[in-house]
């Protein structure tokens, strides 16, 4: 334990310079740009930082922060090369590098400058110049940055790079770690135990999935309950060094790595990635890395092969790209790995956490497809009813109750397992996933309602019931530090308010998130605030399809629509229409001709219009098998086409060449939307 103790040996002293200090802190306020930063003054109990740097994202707060330590100098001395020389403790200097991107700021007087030095990099200029600077009781810190709007800027950049990289070791750790055997409940008052042999077995089976719930100050008070030889045994010395790095006491954690380093071949391929991890996390937080090489020994962890973290990372990997996919064939691909690899978790020797969690993603992936099939079906319905073709809704209705109930009793089960295990953050998953499957059931249903006018009626109690457990998947997730878990809470919140008309509350809430996500890059959080900000929540966007639409509306509908969008509508329309799959092309090219007039009635002309020879329509065999004759026509006069042609475009060519370019009364749909 020498190692450890030597790291913290020396704690910083209080050192008030009353005067400097003021005029540090007013030329700070005074350079940060007040849309970007705001100053949080911390010197009450100041042990060596002064305050704090949050960044703000779009004029919101973020709790992204870099702490700061000030300083100020009367001197005129230059070093050699310009920069600016200033002595300080070395205790300072370790204290601050347990913050987030710390960073010394100092006041130039003579000059009435503001320069800065990251504390990272001054670690390893220190490690390069001098590898005994530690065993000193003072070194000194060179700025050479000058404080200006550009390196502001450059600051801003830093802070939000390190504090993404900073959440993605951490979802390597806890994704890792919920692979081992909980073998208590994972709360405060099970922890609370004082017999030496308990908790060992805790802490060698459940140790670290124990920290990443939240409880690294309960871990190590049951770490000294042990005696010495088992306090130092490899696998405790991890589960230590995991709650040190959970604690941000990057130095003590690196203390223990280098202790379990010392026995790797007493500990699993496993757990050696897991220390390599804290080591590369600690070792980027105190500085003794870049962020490019730190990036690069993530990389590697990400991609390893070894047990708990490949399983993890292609259980991970199949999530998000369901979540990604559109393509029906590629999705049902997807589910069906997704399946096979959730089964083969089951039926192995993995920890029951961690089947619970695969559990969860599939539960997830199958609640999405049920709603994503169940409102293609709806979709189908209304084109029936368009073209003449009804629908057994009972029998529809029927059937998709019957896949929902199976569905939640899954749901429910999964919950219920992971509410017996004990385990917070796997409580608070489940929650927001039957949440946010539940959120769009009732969406689904309230579409029906607005496309055939039949009656909804939502229950109260069951929309309670998400929003509680919503409000308490928010409080564990901020509890294990899982900003990501957090948010996306809080937006399953912000989604249910919406859904029963509190749509002040859902902005606000997104308006919370907003900045965060941005800060962090979580693209998927970032859209679903957007929308909320921009008036376009999924609620809104359901009012806004139940409001009839004008000509103008209609026709830019159509003359927007991507060649994504047509094709899937295509397809869509063959199957309703029972047509052989080898007519596809034939109905993509009609799908095609309607977008085509539709861009013509935009910027030509609202009254020219296509139609076609239907004869085709009077038998199946003849239904679409080749590309009907269309014709030019105009709505306003009656005019149409002499002779017909299955190519639209040549038709509509000749159209527009022989009734329209003398016409006065030609009048674009476009120009009469730009002018209301």
């Amino acid at each position: 334990m020498s190692g450890i103790s030597k790291s913290l040996d020396a704690l910083p002293k209080a050192d008030r310079n009353s005067e400097p200090q003021r005029l540090s802190i007013a030329a700070l306020q005074a350079a940060l740009s007040p849309n970007k930063f705001v100053f949080r003054d911390e010197r009450t109990d100041d042990a060596g930082v002064d305050g704090s740097l949050e960044l703000l994202v779009d004029g919101h707060y973020t709790n992204l922060r870099s702490q700061v330590q000030l300083k100020a100098t009367d001197s005129k001395v230059r070093n050699a090369d310009g920069s600016i020389s200033v002595q300080v403790r070395v205790a300072n200097l370790n204290y601050l590098l347990n913050g987030a991107s710390p960073i010394y700021v100092l006041y130039v007087a003579p000059s009435n400058e503001l320069r800065f030095a990251w504390a990272r990099d001054e670690r390893r200029r220190l490690d390069d110049a001098n590898p005994e600077w530690a065993q000193q009781e003072t070194i000194r810190i060179r700025f050479d940055q000058i404080v200006t709007p550009e390196t502001l800027e450059l600051v801003h950049q830093r802070i939000r790079q390190e504090a993404q990289f900073k959440r993605r070791v951490n979802d390597i750790l806890d994704a890792a770690s919920s692979t081992e055997q909980v073998v208590v409940r994972i709360d405060a008052e099970t922890l609370a135990v004082t017999d030496p042999q308990e908790a060992k077995r805790i802490l060698i089976s459940s140790g670290t999935v124990i920290v990443s719930a939240g409880y690294a100050r309960e871990v190590k008070n049951l770490i000294k309950l042990l005696n010495d030889k088992d306090a130092q045994s490899p696998r405790i010395l991890l589960v230590h060094a995991h709650a040190e790095f959970n604690l941000q006491r990057y130095e003590s954690a690196l203390a223990l790595v280098g202790e379990a380093s010392l026995n790797l071949d007493d500990l699993s391929e496993e757990d050696r990635l897991f220390l390599q991890g804290i080591r590369d996390g600690s070792e980027f937080q105190t500085g003794r890395i870049n962020i490019t090489e730190f990036a690069r020994r993530l990389d590697e962890i990400s991609e390893s092969e070894a047990g708990r973290f490949a399983i993890s990372n292609r259980l991970n990997r199949l999530r998000y790209a369901l979540l990604g996919e559109r393509d029906l064939d590629r999705r049902a691909t997807l589910l069906g790995e997704l399946k096979g690899l959730v089964k083969e978790i089951d039926e192995s020797d993995l920890s029951g956490s961690f089947k619970i969690h695969a559990r969860i993603y599939l539960v997830e992936a199958e609640g999405h497809q049920f709603i994503r099939d169940s409102l293609r079906e709806i979709a189908d319905s209304r084109i029936r009813l368009a073209v003449g073709r009804m629908t057994d809704f009972p029998s529809m209705f029927a059937a998709q109750g019957a896949r929902l109930a199976k569905w939640d009793e899954q749901a429910v089960a999964v919950l219920k397992d992971a509410i017996e295990m004990g385990s917070p953050y796997l409580i608070a998953d489940a929650m927001v996933t039957r949440g946010n499957i539940s959120h769009g059931v009732l969406t689904n249903q309230k579409l029906l309602s607005v496309m055939f006018g039949q009656p909804v009626r939502f229950s109260e109690e069951f929309i309670q019931n998400n929003i509680d457990n919503a409000l308490h998947a928010i409080d564990v997730f901020n509890q294990a530090g899982n900003l990501e878990g957090e948010l996306r809470a809080k937006m399953l919140l912000a989604d249910l308010y919406d859904l029963i008309g509190r749509k002040a509350d859902a902005q606000n809430i997104a308006d919370e998130v907003l900045p965060k996500a941005k800060a962090m890059n979580y693209a998927a959080l970032l859209g679903r605030a957007g929308d909320y900000l921009s008036g376009r929540s999924l609620q809104s966007r359901l009012e806004e399809s139940a409001r009839p639409k004008s000509e103008e509306e209609r026709i830019k509908s159509h003359a927007q629509e991507s060649d994504e969008e047509l094709y899937q509508h295509a397809a869509q329309m063959l199957k309703l229409l029972d047509l052989p799959a080898e007519r596809l092309p034939v109905m993509e090219r009609e799908y095609e001709s309607y977008r085509d007039i539709a861009r013509e009635q935009l910027s030509w002309c609202r009254h020219i219009e296509l139609i076609q020879d239907k004869r085709h329509e009077l038998h199946p065999s003849t239904h679409f098998r080749t590309d009907p004759t269309r014709f030019g026509m105009c709505n306003l006069y009656g005019y149409r086409s002499t002779l017909g042609n299955p190519d639209w475009t040549a038709v509509m060519t000749a159209f527009k060449t022989t009734y329209c370019e003398e016409c006065p009364d030609r009048s674009p749909a476009e120009a009469s939307s730009d002018e209301a």
